[in-house]
């Protein structure tokens, strides 16, 4: 049998709960992983040093969701059916392209936003950063190429080494007491660093060859197809992130990192429906589950979040005080008015990744872009006057409104999608 055949394999619900475990529990070590240089950086660089590393993180992301141009998700798709091996060739060929590009504009884009913030950065400090920015596009291409051709659990724990190669170095510039921001960005630059190194290691030995090609006609397909999905990426993202940046603008870098940490602890409440949105992500576009499984699993892993979340809100100051210290006290009523919308997120999820995976890709970026708009006009509102309380209230309802819109649309698809699924993963 040839790595491009597909077979029908039927996927139960049970199947489907356990793959997302072992995918959210790999992507739970890895936010756990993370969370640790979260509390190393806060305690080493302050609130203001956290909030200048936080923006860095932020703009790369924002600038990597743009310049990616989408294609990520309709490349998944097509890695689902046959020839994935010519799709995934081009797909790297292409990203290559597009992580010059993304180098670049990280130049100008991230120098803009550390001066408007009151940081001032010399060439080699901005080269540096736009190198993470960069690196953190290969990253982000990568993982999705993993689980595009099915390797959900090489993809999960990955992330996991390039989370551990992170916090060692970062555990080592803590230890030697360095207090600048630019040695954590470098060390974020060598956890992205190992996890590409690592993904295009495990797509040479599984899949034989995956030398970049470039073919114009694929790539064009990639990006018409990766158009819409820009809106649904970079919503996303916007939801997530946008508010740390008005943050920024209206109050202080010292805000931003406060913020950050709340919002980090809520991380641990998606870990479950994540996990199983990416598993059903690849059963959806190579038609591999039904309908009932999918409800199956999608009310567990919703239960999870519920629990976990109420774990979270009880244990809230102790961890806060705990972990990154007093002068990050302020982060522990956010946070708690974070845990909402995380539930909600959650919802949110799973239901966007099955339009998309079904090719209703317009409907789910039109749901998170609305979901963005509503929480950027709130936040202009809220935050001058609540501060960081109210951009936490603004995400909220911001979550509610993508969750109820994308939830309305997956219940309108009623039709059972056809069982032709792909080989599983070994």
């Amino acid at each position: 049998m040839s790595d491009n055949d597909v077979v029908a394999v039927p996927v139960p619900a049970v199947r489907l709960v356990l793959t997302a475990s072992r995918v959210a529990g790999a992507t739970g070590v890895a936010s756990l992983l993370l969370a640790g240089v979260t509390v190393v950086t806060a305690r080493s660089l302050g609130p203001s040093g956290r909030g200048a590393l936080v923006l860095v993180s932020t703009v790369s992301t924002y600038v990597m969701l743009v310049i990616s141009l989408g294609i990520p998700i309709p490349a998944r798709v097509m890695m689902a059916g046959r020839n994935r091996r010519v799709v995934v060739k081009n797909y790297l060929g292409l990203g290559l392209v597009l992580f010059a590009i993304q180098v670049l504009v990280s130049t100008v884009l991230i120098r803009l936003a550390l001066t408007r913030s009151g940081i001032s950065v010399t060439p080699p400090e901005d080269g540096l950063a736009s190198v993470y920015s960069g690196a953190l596009m290969g990253a982000f291409l990568l993982t999705h190429a993993l689980y595009g051709v099915g390797f959900n659990h090489h993809a999960a724990f990955l992330q996991v080494w390039g989370a551990i190669a992170q916090l060692v170095l970062v555990v080592g510039l803590a230890m030697l007491h360095v207090g600048s921001v630019w040695p954590y960005i470098g060390a974020m630059l060598g956890g992205a660093s190992c996890q590409i190194v690592i993904s295009l290691v495990v797509l040479e030995r599984r899949l034989l060859s995956i030398w970049p090609t470039f073919s114009l006609g694929v790539w064009r397909a990639l990006i018409v197809r990766g158009i819409p999905a820009i809106g649904l990426t970079l919503g996303q993202a916007a939801v997530l992130r946008f508010d740390r940046i008005l943050v920024g603008l209206y109050l202080a870098a010292s805000a931003v990192g406060i913020y950050s940490v709340a919002a980090t602890a809520t991380e641990i409440v998606w870990l479950l429906p994540v996990g199983l949105s990416q598993v059903l992500f690849h059963a959806f576009a190579s038609k591999s589950v039904d309908v009932s499984a999918i409800t199956r699993a999608r009310l567990a892993s919703l239960a999870f979040a519920v629990l976990t979340a109420l774990a979270i809100y009880a244990i809230a100051p102790l961890a806060i005080n705990r972990l990154v210290g007093a002068q990050f006290a302020d982060a522990v009523a956010p946070l708690r008015v974070l845990l909402i919308g995380a539930i909600l997120l959650s919802s949110y999820q799973l239901d966007a990744y099955a339009l998309a995976a079904r090719g209703r890709l317009g409907r789910a970026a039109a749901a998170t872009i609305g979901g963005f708009s509503a929480m950027f006009l709130i936040d202009l509102v809220l935050i001058p006057m609540y501060g960081i309380v109210g951009a936490a209230w603004a995400s909220v309802i911001a979550y509610g409104v993508m969750a109820l819109a994308v939830r309305i649309m997956v219940t309108q698809i009623r039709t059972q999608p056809e069982l032709t699924t792909v080989t599983p993963e070994r």
